[in-house]
């Protein structure tokens, strides 16, 4: 059911839409606050092949969901939400004083009383009731990398920064000034995280930390694999992460996006694979270009910010020999550059009538 009270406003369409490889469907999400409690309305909503609404039915409500999660996971079934412990303080939004990530805070009383993340299940299908799975430990899901049947992998913050955060109150978006201006020390260290719904330890999930703890964020499945299951995801990570080297301090540390590595999850989420992109050049989110049934078989597409000459190229990657670089690098026109911070998309070429 829809929230008691919602504010008197339409609904928040989210980010990071997934076309499901199953159905063939693009599949997004819409959300709205209840004014009052800490519940979330939620809306599924599926997208044709020519973009039009061929399904808005599945409607459900997060409970104890106080602010909107910025990603979500897509399988045959059903869509799955990690939300951590937070609550919200609006009335400096409404005046216009704060961005509203900026009013959003972890709720440092339910982390200190055991409280961890919650993973909200619904299915595609009518919607209805959402289960609701609570997980070992205050885990932040900032993006989700794959899931199918009953597993999520995440990339998150782990319960110790989100747990200081909740401590220093500092809010969910963080202090961005420090990151463009190269300083990552005070930013969370994202991990690659499972979450296996039926892996319980007294009734909670334990969640499996993969990759031996790395920093990394923005991994995705090959596009044909998108809500089943697969080996590999592709990530952003940093130099020491590409690298393998788990003793270097930074491997598990903040560190700027300088690499992509293709990490292989049925393997303990060890790098089966990586791109360095050399000093003071920066990798952002990339998009994944299918070129055939295998999950080797996608081209790894991304801007690189290049922080000495200030100019932006597009690398495009071969999925399955990332060392061996960039199959081709195409610099952008004149003086035009790709600031650091920046989601992408693909959308194949349609072919003129």
């Amino acid at each position: 059911a829809p929230a008691a009270v919602p504010l008197a406003t339409g609904d928040a369409l989210s980010a990071h839409a997934k076309t499901c490889a199953a159905t063939g469907r693009t599949v997004c999400w819409s959300w709205r606050n209840a004014a009052v409690g800490d519940d979330l309305a939620v809306r599924i909503l599926e997208l044709d092949a020519g973009g039009a609404v061929a399904e808005r039915r599945a409607a459900s409500t997060l409970e104890g969901a106080a602010f909107a999660p910025h990603d979500f996971a897509v399988t045959r079934d059903a869509c799955s939400w990690v939300t951590c412990p937070t609550k919200v303080e609006p009335l400096p939004y409404i005046l216009g004083l704060r961005g509203p990530a900026q009013t959003a805070f972890f709720d440092g009383a339910k982390i200190a009383a055991g409280e961890g993340a919650t993973v909200h299940r619904v299915g595609r299908r009518g919607g209805g009731p959402a289960e609701r799975v609570p997980c070992a430990g205050a885990y932040h899901a900032v993006h989700v990398a794959a899931a199918w049947d009953r597993t999520v992998l995440a990339c998150c913050w782990p319960p110790a920064a989100v747990a200081s955060m909740a401590e220093r109150r500092a809010d969910v978006l963080g202090d961005w000034g420090q990151l463009l201006a190269g300083d990552f020390s005070s930013v969370a260290v994202t991990q690659l995280v499972r979450f296996d719904l039926d892996r319980r330890v007294g009734g909670r999930v334990a969640p499996e930390v993969l990759c031996g703890g790395a920093h990394l964020d923005h991994a995705k499945q090959h596009p044909r694999y998108v809500g089943l299951e697969a080996r590999y995801v592709y990530a952003s990570a940093g130099d020491a992460v590409a690298r393998g080297d788990a003793a270097d301090p930074a491997y598990a540390a903040p560190q700027p996006p300088q690499a992509f590595v293709r990490v292989d999850v049925a393997g303990g989420g060890a790098v089966a694979d990586a791109w360095r992109c050399g000093p003071r050049r920066f990798v952002d989110d990339a998009v994944l270009v299918d070129v055939g049934d295998g999950e080797l078989d996608v081209f790894v597409v991304a801007p690189v910010f290049d922080a000495a000459t200030k100019t932006s190229t597009i690398v495009v990657l071969d999925g399955g020999d990332l060392a061996a670089g960039p199959v081709c690098e195409l610099a952008l026109p004149g003086d035009m550059f790709i600031p650091w911070g920046l989601h992408g998309a693909w959308a194949p070429r349609r072919k003129r009538r």
